[in-house]
């Protein structure tokens, strides 16, 4: 959808491969296209084709972070077929969602595990029983990662753990063997900020509410009663000890879904609207101008449809979810760009790419994703080299809730992009900071805690979830 206008636009020859029969007979100098979903229809004739020409090919591969799992199998495909290609660029804005060994898969497509992906660690680390950080004798060290296992030698030798959303003050994103890994980074990566070369067009507003007795309600409910709601939203197994490892991720499941819909859920009490939807239809009703609202999921997007052609039908509604067609949602991007005061309604996944929105400058994201990436690629839709005004992006979220725990635990998370760029890992508070969030944030964090009985207790301020 973005690279076909590209080379139409620049009047360059080129091939969208859909089918093997796409792969035959083409000469020097063609720009093939193909999707990386398109690959298992595909990958026998590109085999072929990359054999044809003994790998002299050079590939460009646009959103490489779309490799970050080393074990899904367009990961696998893509390092199959490419991995030996004599010319390599990866390009993205998002080079780790998580943790920092989602890189292996992009260092292992550059390098194929020769002698330019060397291992400088004399150690590596692991989690023993008591989920502490140990380190033993690296046996590859000097070595290229290997073929077989590579991934899980780069994982140990430079982030051994993983940061949980049960707060950040038991995390561990901090980076293992950091000059080591600094060296691979700063020969293969250039990075470059937003803001570094088209200057300062947007500010993150960070908006912290306090919940109603409807939602606190809800949020008793979930945490005190979990067993007597799990089954109408959860299809429950046979399987106890599988049942019993679910409970809690559903539990959590169900408080992020306290924080965007609770009005919809057993417990709320009240007549009111929940205070979120209540600051959020006053934050649109104070903006004379276009705004975007993005949630994270169907239900909520529904809710909010029927609540705003109720609130404000004095004002044209746009409305886009994942099952609207590509050409259609263009269609309502210019019919919403040709308002004055439009509001567009959207899933944030659903506008992730291809779609520029520049001239809407107030973006309200109502519930939070796992990592700041996957947000950027939403509200980066309205934040372009050519939008003449300023962006003001709002993250509107529930104070002493899950979602403050959320928040913190995605910071956590930017810190590891900034290592990327500075070699450095930054400060917490600047990160905070960035993003127009207090650092008081982590007085009100989950603590996961274990009793004299062995039982998991998790606490939100004077609430406790037991696991």
């Amino acid at each position: 959808m973005t690279w076909e206008n590209f080379l139409q636009y620049n009047n360059e020859d080129y091939i969208l491969a859909t089918r093997p029969e796409d792969m035959q007979n083409i000469p020097e100098g063609k720009f093939v296209i193909v999707s990386v979903s398109m690959l298992g229809r595909v990958d026998d004739a590109i085999k072929q084709f990359m054999k044809e020409r003994s790998q002299k090919v050079c590939l460009l591969f646009d959103e490489s972070d779309e490799l970050t799992s080393d074990q899904s199998l367009r990961t696998k495909r893509t390092l199959r077929l490419f991995r030996r290609a004599k010319y390599k660029m990866l390009g993205t804005g998002t080079t780790t969602r998580n943790y920092i060994s989602e890189l292996y898969s992009q260092f292992r497509l550059l390098y194929n595990s020769s002698v330019l992906f060397m291992c400088h660690c004399p150690e590596y680390y692991y989690q023993d029983d008591d989920r502490t950080i140990c380190s033993k004798t690296n046996s590859y060290y000097l070595k290229p990662f290997p073929a077989r296992g590579g991934a899980y030698l780069f994982k140990a030798c430079f982030n051994p753990g993983k940061a949980t959303v049960f707060g950040i003050e038991k995390q561990n994103q901090d980076v293992y063997n950091k000059q080591a890994l600094w060296d691979i980074i700063e020969r293969t990566i250039i990075t470059r900020k937003f803001k570094e070369f088209a200057g300062h067009k947007y500010t993150v507003h960070t908006h912290s509410i306090d919940p109603a007795i409807g939602e606190l309600g809800v949020y008793e409910k979930v945490i005190t009663d979990f067993l007597s709601i799990c089954n109408l939203y959860f299809n429950c197994g046979d399987d106890q000890r599988k049942e019993s490892a679910l409970k809690i991720v559903r539990q959590i499941q169900l408080l992020i879904k306290a924080c965007s819909v609770p009005s919809l859920m057993p417990g709320y009490c009240g007549d009111s609207l929940p205070q979120k939807v209540l600051y959020i239809q006053n934050m649109i009703s104070n903006t004379k101008e276009r705004v975007a609202v993005g949630t994270t999921s169907i239900e909520a997007l529904e809710y909010y449809e029927a609540h705003f052609k109720e609130t404000f039908a004095h004002r044209q509604l746009f409305v886009i979810k994942g099952d609207v067609s590509f050409r259609r949602r263009q269609k309502l991007i210019r019919q919403f760009e040709a308002t004055d005061d439009g509001i567009l309604l959207c899933t944030q996944q659903s506008l992730k790419s291809s779609i520029n929105i520049p001239e809407c400058n107030e973006v309200i994201l109502e519930s939070l994703q796992w990592n700041i990436p996957r947000m950027e690629q939403f509200y980066f839709r309205f934040i372009r080299f050519d939008s003449e005004g300023h962006t003001n992006v709002h993250f509107v979220n529930y104070a002493s809730s899950i979602e403050q725990n959320i928040m913190a635990l995605i910071l956590t998370k930017e810190r590891l992009n900034d290592f990327i760029q500075t070699g450095e890992v930054t400060e917490e508070s600047a990160v905070f900071d960035e993003f127009g969030v207090s650092t008081s944030i982590i007085d009100s964090l989950f603590t996961r805690e274990q009793d004299d009985e062995g039982k998991f207790n998790i606490s939100w301020g004077q609430q406790k979830i037991v696991a």
